[in-house]
């Protein structure tokens, strides 16, 4: 694939989740720039102000929050699109 997958209507949807930093914020081995491994896994944990400015150019349509894992991982899937 090229570039981000097209809806029907012409526009460009990008897709991605990010985990939020609310829960394990701090905790885990630190590696700078918001990164941290927990149980092998090198994390970066995104404030909500930072998923806002990478739709920099985008809009952003939805921030939708659930959780997945043992831990539970609290996460965001982020949806965004750009008229073509």
């Amino acid at each position: 694939m090229t570039g981000p997958p097209r809806a029907a209507t012409g526009r460009r949807v990008r897709l991605h989740r990010a985990t939020h930093r609310r829960r394990h914020y701090g905790t885990g081995t630190a590696y700078g720039d918001d990164i941290y491994e927990h149980g092998g896994f090198a994390v970066h944990l995104f404030p909500r102000d930072l998923v806002d400015a990478l739709a920099d150019g985008w809009t952003l349509e939805r921030v939708h929050a659930f959780e997945e894992g043992d831990l539970p991982r609290r996460l965001w899937r982020v949806t965004q699109t750009l008229l073509r």
